[in-house]
């Protein structure tokens, strides 16, 4: 590759990238510390962990000492920071830093760069979860960074496949880059096999399944059009004129629960997503009498609980594994009233949702379901209802599917109830279906929800 000014290195994951990117900064800082070098990654943060790695290497590593006794930090300018670093030069009244690491968002300091090492910097954030990313990600590289170099300047630019439309993709097809792919092959053939033999490649795909390894390490890449729910169905879904007063008080609701383990910022939430349905079995979520949030199991039967109380549902479909069937234990113990609740057996598993998933977004287009938003929202609007209808607009793509999944177990529900209870909507329908064991309609005698109220108050 050092034939070539600019050049693409397209890596698995895992494949010693980074280590590339700050082993290739100290060589050619060793060898020239004159030169002028910026590093750029997807975030501030990735890029100040690039910075420190060359630090502590030039500071404390003996091969590096051995190889390249004059690299030092400067003797007489004292500027070694969490961005920035320069060594001992000859240099005379050189104002840029030896090394300097960037996101590739952030505006890019100094006049001038002699090479340009992209590290990863297109992520699935800036290409996938936040799809106006992507043009911001290219108009910073051509605008800020590119320009920074002069005529005889080169770039080194090591990444894995994101998406077909991100910045990677673009410069693969510009005849001016020079690309080294090597990536994993059909066979699991290891690049690295040192690392990686071809045993840990097929475990690895056992472990995160095809479609994810195949992005990871074989160069699959994403596109807008693997999205389950295409854009125009959901505008024909999404109804910003109704509301819930819409709904009849006789239509019959099912709930479909889907439940999260942690409590924690960040990971996924527990959601209970009650369902009416019309006549012609049309489907109408009760997105204002939604729940979504981080809740304990406790807290979750006791937000069942509650439901029944206000919308009387035929059914709560509840996925069955260990933490599931512990939720309906939960209810049994403190229910007052009779809560239809049933467990869905899924194997250990979540519900083959990349057959049944699909299967909801057919009934969608097919006219099935109907969103009711009760008036046009902000497209910033950060609203319950708002962010239940972007799972749908991200799945699979997106950070959260609570409220898809929780959604498909209300479908589930629905196909459960007596055929002159769910419509005449070809959808309703699930004659194969077998009873399940795990079957629970609690009872007891007295309820002890009375005892725990406010519990809204702390949760949302």
């Amino acid at each position: 590759m050092a034939a070539h000014q600019y050049a693409l290195m397209e890596v698995p994951k895992e494949h010693g990238k980074t280590e590339q990117i700050i082993m290739r900064a100290i060589w050619d800082l060793g060898r020239d510390p004159n030169l002028v070098i910026k590093i750029i990654c997807q975030d501030d943060a990735q890029a100040m962990k690039r910075l420190a790695a060359i630090r502590g290497h030039i500071s404390a590593n003996h091969r590096v000492r051995a190889v390249f006794p004059h690299l030092r930090k400067s003797s007489t300018r004292d500027k070694w920071t969490d961005h920035e670093l320069i060594v001992e030069r000859s240099a005379v009244g050189e104002k840029e830093p030896s090394v300097e690491a960037r996101g590739i968002l952030g505006a890019g300091t100094g006049s001038r760069a002699d090479l340009l090492l992209f590290d990863d910097v297109c992520d699935r954030r800036n290409t996938i979860d936040q799809p106006a990313l992507r043009e911001k990600v290219k108009e910073n590289f051509f605008e800020v960074w590119m320009n920074l170099l002069p005529p005889e300047g080169t770039v080194r630019y090591i990444f894995t496949p994101w998406h077909q439309a991100d910045l990677s993709a673009s410069l693969k097809k510009n005849s001016e880059w020079a690309l080294y792919s090597n990536l994993v092959d059909e066979d699991f053939n290891p690049v690295w096999e040192e690392e990686w033999s071809k045993e840990d490649l097929k475990k690895r795909c056992r472990t995160i399944g095809i479609r994810a390894f195949s992005r990871s390490f074989q160069g699959l890449v994403m596109s807008d059009d693997e999205k389950t729910f295409p854009h125009h169905v959901l505008i024909r879904v999404k109804d910003t004129i109704l509301g819930n007063d819409f709904i009849d008080p006789a239509w019959p609701i099912v709930v479909g629960v889907d439940l999260a383990i942690s409590k924690l910022i960040g990971s996924a939430n527990t959601v209970l997503f009650p369902v009416a349905i019309d006549p012609k079995g049309v489907r109408y979520p009760l997105l204002d009498e939604m729940i979504r949030g981080k809740l304990s199991s406790t807290k979750t039967a006791f937000a069942i609980i509650e439901m029944y109380k206000r919308l009387h549902p035929l059914l709560f479909m509840v996925e069955n594994n260990a933490y599931q069937a512990s939720i309906l234990e939960w209810i049994k113990v403190v229910s007052g009233p009779l809560v239809p609740a049933r467990g869905y057996l899924t194997g250990g598993q979540k519900m083959d949702e990349f057959q049944g998933i699909p299967a909801l977004a057919t009934e969608m287009e097919m006219g099935a379901w109907k969103f009711l938003f009760n008036y046009p929202h902000d497209p910033d609007c950060n609203c319950i209802k708002c962010k239940c209808f972007t799972e749908f607009e991200e799945y699979p793509l997106g950070v959260y599917s609570d409220c898809v999944m929780a959604a498909w177990f209300a479908d589930r529900a629905i196909a459960l109830l007596p055929l002159d209870t769910r419509g005449s909507n070809l959808f309703t329908g699930d004659d194969d279906y077998e009873p399940l064991e795990d079957d629970y309609v609690v009872d007891s005698s007295e309820s002890n929800l009375d005892a725990y109220d406010g519990f809204y108050e702390e949760d949302w």
